[in-house]
This record gives structure tokens, sequence and C-alpha cells, in this order.
């Protein structure tokens, strides 16, 4: 009996759909709590974006991420970590390496040179900034609270250039959300992705002084986090502590048919069988799920479809140290990469996979990843691997202050539509789609509440 055919006999209480991490912890949480479940996901393997990829070279062995590299490890996963592990026998526990905490500098690339951002007042004391935002920030901490009366939404480069000047917002702000989002921060909501940002302006009136008055709750820094062989290291354990006659692979859903009246789903699938669920997770992108949803309510599909989608190219390849000077090896050794001002560099940014965790390169190489597109070099998606290669090469002779750079590259992949934008009018959009689903039906995924792993983690484990 095949596990599709197994599908069709049973009634269950829940059915998730979209093996992404988002699933996962819905699924693994059902599992947990006891609900008879089904994960369906119609790749052939689970962990969505997550794609890591050991290459052997020379008997020894590199790990390169071709979607997330790393996560900043909070409760949710912290937990996660500890349920997956309590059961687990020793040899084949989870393994977490933390990043190495000598690479722990923050660089951006201003056009000329690499600045280290990872102290606010190095930086603040450098050329990095003119004297007249340094003026613009220093005058913030003096503000009274109620100066003025801020719009109900801004965009994030608003929100900054308001306050520190345009400056600020191109050489610092920019990089950030580069790096977060690949976003267009004209077009970024501020209170949708810094939330408490916008909270600590509106109560004190200087940001400043209301992120210092913050900052004293005792709100800990997150420790940056891998495992033994990748990311994928933490799909295989989800996956391995889930009933395998609850997971689907190769399975697409067709169509959902919801019954109000009874409060039961009817999910076809493409290959013409059904199953039945009294409630079903949705964690499949927007577009996705709107795809899913477009024969019960066109308003959600169309609100859904809404949502944009940065393009991402993510390039993993190597660099032998002997291409640099002892001085360049330090810094990226002691760096966890950098990202670019607005208009420096058409990198969007790179990580020095190797420096963070050098048990997943060779000792004679270093490993990176870059990121190219984004929102705001939609065009280079359309660049053959060659021109990307040589755009590469010639972006880090600019950036590292190189002749000639020998890479070799051992991942490319595009991402068509990567990374949700929390664009102006993201909140009310949501909220408005959430009032309108019907009560047995749940949206989860990294669109919806935070886009890192955490976040993905923590909203699957509340939808159970």
């Amino acid at each position: 009996m095949t596990q599709q055919k197994k599908l069709l006999e049973e009634q269950y209480d829940l059915c998730i759909v979209g093996g992404g991490i988002s699933g996962l912890s819905a699924a693994f949480h059902a599992h947990i709590a006891d609900v008879n479940f089904v994960l369906i996901e119609a790749s052939c393997k689970f962990g969505g974006a997550i794609q890591t990829e050991i290459i052997n070279d020379q008997d020894k062995q590199f790990v390169i991420e071709r979607g997330p590299n790393s996560l900043a490890i909070g409760p949710n996963i912290t937990k996660l970590i500890a349920d997956l592990n309590a059961d687990t026998p020793e040899p084949i526990k989870l393994e977490t390496i933390n990043s190495n905490p000598i690479a722990k500098n923050k660089l951006i690339f201003d056009g000329k040179k690499l600045v280290n951002v990872t102290n606010p007042i190095d930086f603040l004391f450098s050329d990095f900034l003119s004297w007249s935002t340094k003026v613009n920030i220093f005058a913030d901490i003096f503000r009274k609270p109620n100066h003025r009366i801020t719009p109900k939404e801004e965009s994030i480069e608003q929100f900054f250039s308001r306050l520190f000047g345009q400056e600020f917002a191109d050489k610092l702000i920019w990089p950030i959300l580069s790096g977060i989002y690949a976003g267009n921060i004209a077009q970024l909501s501020l209170e949708s992705v810094f939330p408490k940002i916008a909270e600590a302006e509106r109560k004190h009136g200087s940001l400043i002084r209301g992120l210092l008055k913050g900052s004293r709750t005792g709100a800990s820094k997150r420790q940056i986090t891998s495992f033994r062989f990748g990311l994928s290291d933490l799909v295989k354990s989800i996956v391995n502590s889930l009933p395998s006659d609850r997971l689907a692979l190769n399975t697409e859903v067709h169509d959902i048919s919801i019954n109000t009246d009874n409060q039961t789903c009817t999910i076809s699938l493409s290959c013409g069988q059904v199953i039945n669920a009294k409630k079903i997770i949705l964690a499949t992108p927007a577009y996705i799920s709107a795809q899913m949803l477009r024969n019960h309510d066109s308003e959600i599909t169309n609100k859904l479809n809404s949502i944009e989608y940065a393009p991402i190219i993510s390039v993993n390849f190597w660099l032998s140290k002997n291409q640099f000077k002892p001085d360049l090896i330090s810094i990226i050794k002691e760096s966890f990469g950098f990202l670019s001002s607005r208009n420096a560099s058409k990198l969007l940014g790179v990580i020095f996979n190797s420096s963070s965790f050098p048990i997943h390169a060779p000792e004679d190489k270093f490993g990176f990843t870059c990121f190219i597109g984004g929102a705001n070099y939609p065009e280079l998606m359309k660049l053959s691997d060659q021109e990307i290669s040589d755009l590469l090469k010639a972006e880090l002779c600019k950036v590292l202050n190189l002749e000639k750079v020998e890479l070799a590259i051992k991942g490319l992949t595009r991402w068509t539509q990567a990374i949700p934008q929390y664009n102006l009018g993201h909140k009310a959009l949501i909220e408005s789609i959430e009032k309108e689903l019907p009560p047995n039906v749940i949206l989860i995924g990294n669109y919806l509440g935070g886009i890192s792993l955490e976040d993905c983690v923590k909203t699957g484990r509340e939808s159970i």
C-alpha cells in the first residue's frame, strides 16, 4: 500500500501543508500533543529554504548553505532542540555549534573601504558619517517626548532620514535591511519590521534615549548558531522524530474546499486523491497559499498575492587563503561578513562562513556566501552564471582591495521569490486576511510574524 493511498483511508484532525521549518515545527508540536495529523509537502524533501550541501574536498568536508546560513537561537528553538534531544540516543543527538566568538565584527562597505560598525561609539567618531549626521544623532538624545506628532505609518527610510538625515539611512540602514530582507527601505514598513523602534520613539520622543532605556530591561543578545553538519541537521532531527506514516512527500495540494457549516476541510491532491481534516494549517508562502484558497475566497487570494517577495541569488564559493595578505586574513577571521551601503556595490553582502564556523571549511580555504539581487537590484537575476562569476570577482576586488581574485564557486542558487517584504500596509493587510479566514484555517510562515527561523518555529508551535 502506497503512502498516498493510506492518506485516503483516514479522517485527520489536522492537515499541515508545507514542509518548511514552520510546517515542521507545527507537525512536531502536534505530534507531542498527540494530535492526529498529516504533513503534506509538494517537493521531494522537507526543509523548504533550508538547503545544506556537504562537499568533499581532498578528504575534507565543506558545508555550504544555499538558503539560511545560521540562526539566532532564541527560546523557541532552544526548547525545540531540548525536546528533540530528550528521547534521542547519544550518538545522534542534535549537536549545536555556536559561532566563533573571534568572528564578531560587522563590516559595511561604503564604496571606498570596509568600516567596522560593531561598536557604535567607534564608528560615530570615525569618518564613516559626516559631521552633520553626527549632530543629528546627538540632537536626538535631547529631543523632548511628544516633540512632534509622527505619522501613523512610515517607511524605514522616512523614519531614519527624518531623525538622522538621508546619509544615515543610505550608509547604515540600507545595508542592514539589505542583509535581512534584501528589501527597499523606501517601501519597508517601520511598524512591521521594527515595531520596538517605532514604539521607543513614540514613547520617549528620542529614539536613542528610548533604546537605552529599553536595554536596561535585560533583553539578552541571541547566540548565532548552526549544527555539526549545517542547518539541515535540525530538519532531519524533526523529521526523524515524527511517525513516517504521517509524512507525505511529492504530494501537491490542488484545491481546498472548506465547509463552514460543520467546519471541515476537504483537501484535493493533484493526483486525484482526497483527504479530510477538521483543521488545516497552510505553512506555505503567501502566493502558494493564495493558489490553494482560490476557490474559497477571491478577496483573501488577492490579498495574499499582493505580498511581494524579493528575488535573491545565493553564491557559495571558496577562496584560498594564500591569495590574501596577513592583515586582510585577520580582518576576515575576525568578522561575520560585510554589507554594502547604498550604491556602494552590486553585492548585497557577503557572509564569512568559515570565520563563524571554522569546522565547516577546510583549513587552507575561506568559505563565503554572497547575496546578489534583492528588491533593489532585481535586474541582476537575469545574469548568466558566468556573468555572476565575473561580477563577483570584480566586486570582491573592489571591496577587498585586491588586484585579482581566484575563486571556486561551489553553489549558485536562484531564489526568484526568496524573502517576503513587510512593505507599507503589511500589518493591516495581514490582520484583514486573518480576520476573514474561517476558524479552522490557519496561516503560518515567514510572511506573517517575522522572517527568522526562530519566528517560524514560534508560529508553528503557537498554531497547535
